[in-house]
């Protein structure tokens, strides 16, 4: 009986891009604050795969 070469890997993703920074506003009793909030940046994704006994990965950029 032949044995059969088993593989683990690992996979991993992250976004990089648009940053909200909520903060508070002083504002009288029932009026509803307008705050301009988010700053436009480019964004993106990355994705990558490792597999740790052999070294192969792989890795994928997406933009926006």
């Amino acid at each position: 009986m032949r044995s059969r070469r088993r593989s683990a890997s690992g996979q991993d993703e992250s976004r990089m891009g648009l940053k909200t920074e909520p903060r508070r506003v002083v504002r009288t009793c029932g009026v509803q604050p307008v705050v301009h909030v988010g700053w436009k940046r480019p964004s993106f994704w990355l994705y990558g795969v490792v597999e740790p006994l052999t070294g192969w990965h792989f890795c994928l950029e997406y933009h926006i």
